[in-house]
């Protein structure tokens, strides 16, 4: 009778040794580049947009806020506006039962899990006040922060982990659902989280028909005032929306407007330039459309 006898290595489950070796040299060969492929990332990209940033901190455009100030702005992100008692309060709670349910209702990994994240909301809490303090001109803009409404929800989320991990597993499954349901219910009613529909322009739809009308197809090529800003981007995505070609001729703005919105040179060549002036057009110019901030005129310059 033959007798078949497994290779040792498949009695054991493991792989062939050619293959575990070449495993094993590819590992060693990504390890020892390692360093060097994330020193390429760098040398490519680096400063990028941070290198915007940093300039921007130590120009006279940013900063100037006192503590009371920054404090009122972080806190908006929690509760209303910042300025009532209760958005101090909620915060402090939070955390304060967050932390005793992270101590009391989990354990082992989880725990420790849970308490790397909240101590990365703190950390990022402190880089916001830091950021909010040297970093924003107007503290009045909140959509500058709208990225830390990740704090309160974090926070939300590890007192559900929490709750989930600590009674038998249909009971946490129910509370976690329960809780679910109420913080997304409190975040939706919370004012600070509303749509802001104040600054909508409601004049935009007719200015991009205007001026997509005077360019005859071509594209629409923008010069502007700084004070127009405001009016360009909103332009801009009114055009995207309605099919209308529009960039924006100043690569300086890129950080704003995005890549896709700056004009190429084929396009400043052979697009139709219009001009947002701030506050209004000289006098004796023939006005295409008006906004809530600028006049559009055609040419490069009024």
């Amino acid at each position: 009778m033959a007798v078949q006898v497994r290779p040792a290595y498949r009695a054991h489950g493991l792989e062939r040794p050619r293959a575990r070796g070449i495993r094993a040299e590819q590992h060693v060969g990504v390890r020892d580049h390692r360093r060097g492929l994330w020193l390429d990332a760098v040398a490519l990209h680096w400063p990028g947009d941070f290198g915007k940033y940093f300039s921007y901190t130590s120009s006279s455009n940013a900063g100037g806020h006192d503590l009371a100030q920054v404090v009122r702005y972080v806190l908006w992100f929690w509760w209303r506006d910042g300025r009532t008692w209760a958005a101090a309060v909620v915060p402090v709670v939070s955390y304060a039962v967050a932390i005793a349910a992270v101590m009391w209702l989990s354990r082992g990994a989880v725990r420790r899990f849970l308490a790397a994240l909240l101590a990365v909301n703190v950390i990022s809490t402190v880089a916001f006040a830091c950021y909010a303090a040297v970093g924003i001109d107007y503290l009045q803009e909140y959509y500058i922060g709208y990225f830390y409404f990740s704090a309160p929800i974090i926070t939300l989320l590890v007192i559900a982990v929490a709750v989930v991990h600590a009674p038998p597993a249909p009971l946490g499954a129910v509370l976690a659902v329960g809780a679910a349901v109420l913080g997304l219910a409190a975040f939706a009613l919370a004012p600070a989280t509303a749509v802001n529909t104040s600054e909508t322009d409601a004049a935009l739809p007719g200015a991009v028909r205007a001026v997509a009308a005077q360019a005859d197809g071509k594209t629409v090529a923008i010069r502007f005032n700084h004070g127009a800003w405001v009016d360009v981007t909103g332009f801009l995505v009114q055009a995207e929306r309605t099919g209308v070609r529009a960039c924006v001729q100043s690569p300086a703005w890129t950080f704003m407007m995005t890549r896709q919105f700056i004009c190429t040179r084929e396009q400043v060549a052979s697009g139709a330039p219009f001009w947002f002036n701030w506050p209004a057009a000289p006098r004796g110019t023939a006005v295409i459309a008006t906004l809530e901030n600028s006049q559009i005129i055609a040419g490069s310059k009024p």
